[in-house]
């Protein structure tokens, strides 16, 4: 088990990306609390893991009250002992691309409001749940810490949501300050840049359209978008001991999108793009 020995605090867990990240940890052998603002479906994950054999435990929690953030790291200390690792997966993202009174827009067109929300979730959560982790961490000196924070390619590309790639801009900013500042204190710090992934709801929507499927595909180097388990196994490894060399990497897993580009091709029968004979 690879992360046997290990506690760790997953945020927003309870569907998605963090609710792979929460069962693969938890079958890698780690001590796993998640939170969540769902009691009905943090409660539901909880159940799925330790069904299956795991250590898990849900902490309801919203990270835009500071107190919730200092709660939940204090949670999993009491519940599993010192905390190890933290990865800072939650985010406003039901503000992208939705009817949301106070959608994320382009420039010219967001409010004060759209700020305040997704910023106080996903800056300022952030930061308090790294400030509360990192005392934890460094007040019992164990070895192997680590935060893994989930940004988004987003952050260098955009596209009609200015205030979520802000703040995932942000999160790969801070994320090298915070690897430098304590990779002496033997915590590391790293990040995973996310590509298109199927996380339910408006994705799978989007990818039930063949035409749209087609279109998107296109510019993805390898011809399918990701799936939770594909950032989970990401986590895990930077999460281990495997990564004990490794701080302060901004990590994409998009399918190339962000190293390569495509080439000249053809999709083969099972999908996958081979190239032109």
């Amino acid at each position: 088990m690879r992360l046997k020995g290990k506690v760790a605090v997953i945020t927003g867990g309870t569907k998605g990306v963090g609710r792979g990240i929460a069962h693969r940890f938890a079958q890698e052998g780690a001590s796993v609390v998640f939170t969540g603002r769902s009691e009905d479906l943090g409660r539901a994950v909880e159940r799925e893991i330790t069904d299956a054999g795991g250590q898990a435990a849900f902490v309801r929690a919203d990270l835009s009250v500071e107190e919730d953030c200092r709660r939940m790291i204090e949670a999993a200390e009491e519940r599993f002992g010192p905390l190890t690792t933290l990865v800072n997966n939650a985010a406003a993202t039901h503000m992208i691309g939705t009817l949301h009174e106070f959608a994320d827009r382009r420039m010219h067109e967001l409010s004060n409001e759209t700020l305040d929300i997704m910023w106080k979730s996903d800056l300022y959560g952030l930061f308090w749940c790294c400030r509360y982790a990192l005392r934890a961490m460094l007040a019992h000196g164990r070895p192997g810490c680590s935060i893994v924070n989930i940004s988004s390619g987003a952050a260098q590309s955009g596209y009609d949501m200015d205030a979520y790639v802000a703040s995932k801009a942000a999160m790969n900013g801070i994320t090298h300050s915070m690897a430098g500042e304590y990779a002496r204190s033997g915590i590391r710090v790293n990040a995973i840049a996310l590509g298109l992934v199927n996380n339910g709801g408006g994705v799978a929507a989007m990818m039930a359209d063949p035409v749209v499927a087609a279109a998107v595909t296109a510019n993805i180097p390898l011809p399918f978008i990701g799936e939770p388990d594909d950032i989970a196994w990401g986590s895990v490894y930077l999460a281990s001991d495997e990564a004990k060399y490794i701080t302060g990497v901004v990590l994409p897993i998009d399918g190339g999108s962000s190293g390569c580009r495509v080439g000249e091709q053809e999709t083969s029968k099972e999908g996958w793009a081979e190239p032109i004979s």
